[in-house]
């Protein structure tokens, strides 16, 4: 139903309550005498016109209301085509979005593809290096060791010929123990030094000590068997221990040496 017709039925209602409630004048004997309309026009027209005001306002309330629905259906209908522009356009952005970010990823895929294969040339070529290194790091390590050793030997070589040289000194001075003293640390040092041998075996010989002497020089012609010296002694000490068949021997081994360079074995022969 429409506002319209709800205005005209509540304008009915209230002109009947009105002619309702107007009180009928009575007679003297009690009954109702006849109504005279004359008297009540002017309350007829007083709520008529009330009527007419209350009809105005209400059709300027439908009115307002018929301005206010119009003014909310467009601002409904603009707000909805704002909110349908708005969400295109965020649907648009997250579709560019999207599509970059995918991409993005490729791009980024691709870039630590090549990062990695990239690495693992480095990686490759730093273990190569670290080989490398380890390998020159181990030559060093020998050739340090090599080096120490040379340097030990050649430290014991000069302890030796000090000692040598102390012996010597001591030995020409008929200081035979002494110079056996001194021999017996310088063996020590250089157990096969053929020359601090031969020392000791002379040292031996001045002590008395023939056969030590003479095992003494057997160990160092065995060891050195081309070098003169000890052979000469090694002959001279048999025979003057009396041991001419190991004399005969050694002779006839190194006859020209022992001849040249021992009168006293060229006797014995």
């Amino acid at each position: 139903m429409s506002a319209q017709f709800h205005v005209r039925f509540a304008a009915s209602w209230i002109l009947a309550l009105t002619l309702w409630g107007v009180p009928k004048p009575v007679s003297a004997r009690g009954t109702p005498s006849a109504i005279k309309p004359a008297d009540n026009s002017e309350d007829v027209q007083k709520e008529l016109s009330r009527i007419n005001n209350d009809l105005q306002e209400i059709r300027r309330d439908q009115l307002n209301y018929k301005i206010e629905r119009d003014l909310l259906k467009e601002t409904y209908t603009t707000s909805l085509q704002t909110i349908n522009v708005v969400l295109a356009i965020i649907l648009g952005a997250f579709a560019i979005l999207g599509y970059l970010g995918l991409r993005s990823l490729g791009a980024l895929r691709g870039f630590f593809q090549r990062e990695l294969e990239q690495f693992r040339a480095a990686k490759f070529d730093l273990d190569a290096q670290l080989k490398t290194l380890g390998r020159e790091q181990s030559e060093a390590k020998a050739q340090v060791d090599k080096l120490k050793t040379q340097n030990e030997e050649q430290d014991k070589r000069l302890r030796a010929f000090e000692i040598r040289e102390k012996a010597q000194a001591q030995m020409s001075g008929g200081y035979f123990g002494p110079a056996l003293d001194y021999l017996g640390v310088g063996l020590e040092l250089l157990p096969n030094d053929p020359i601090m041998m031969r020392q000791k075996a002379q040292c031996l010989s001045g002590l008395g000590r023939l056969s030590e002497a003479i095992s003494a020089l057997e160990t160092v012609v065995q060891k050195t068997p081309n070098d003169t010296p000890p052979i000469v002694d090694l002959a001279e000490f048999y025979a003057l221990n009396g041991q001419f068949d190991d004399h005969d021997r050694l002779v006839g081994r190194h006859r020209d040496v022992v001849e040249r360079r021992s009168p006293f074995s060229t006797m014995v022969l």
